[in-house]
């Protein structure tokens, strides 16, 4: 798998040109923006994560294809896609147990872990869940004391911090 350091750039809303499908690459010795790829979907307020060098896309809202692309609908969305580059190849992989935007994620002990967030209808999750990617399987997790959405989270000797 490739081993450059870069920063990706990917999905989300540029003022005055709306939600975007490119996948961008910054390569940090060159100093140099690439066109990597296309995402499967317009989104936005998604969550990103790294595992063996597969990207991962997580829940987020979705452009809905039947509205007006000058005024678009959004849909929350539970699915999840994962970037093979050495393919250039995405592909749909189980989708999350619930509907999510505004969350975060994180990745511990080799597992995707998917906390709090928004619904379509602006409810708030307290809801934990983790993705087993051997099995292919989300299982749900204790729920956060509090619901909880826009907020960060990080991961520093197996525990995870929410703020």
């Amino acid at each position: 798998r490739n081993q450059k350091i870069r920063i990706i750039l990917l999905g989300g809303r540029i003022a005055h040109e709306g939600l975007v499908t490119e996948v961008m690459a910054f390569d940090v010795y060159n100093h140099k923006w690439q066109n990597l790829t296309q995402l499967p979907n317009r989104i936005q307020n998604h969550c990103v994560c790294t595992i063996g060098n597969f990207l991962y896309v997580l829940g987020g809202e979705i452009e809905d294809m039947q509205s007006d692309p000058k005024s678009p609908i959004m849909k929350v969305t539970n699915k999840v896609h994962r970037y093979d580059p050495r393919f250039n190849k995405w592909i749909e992989i189980t989708g999350m147990l619930e509907k999510r935007c505004q969350f975060s994620c994180c990745i511990l002990e080799n597992a995707i872990i998917a906390i709090g967030g928004q619904t379509e209808d602006k409810k708030l999750h307290s809801s934990v869940e983790i993705y087993d990617i051997s099995e292919d399987r989300w299982t749900k997790l204790h729920d956060l004391p509090c619901k909880v959405h826009g907020h960060a989270g990080a991961i520093c000797k197996n525990t995870i911090y929410i703020s």
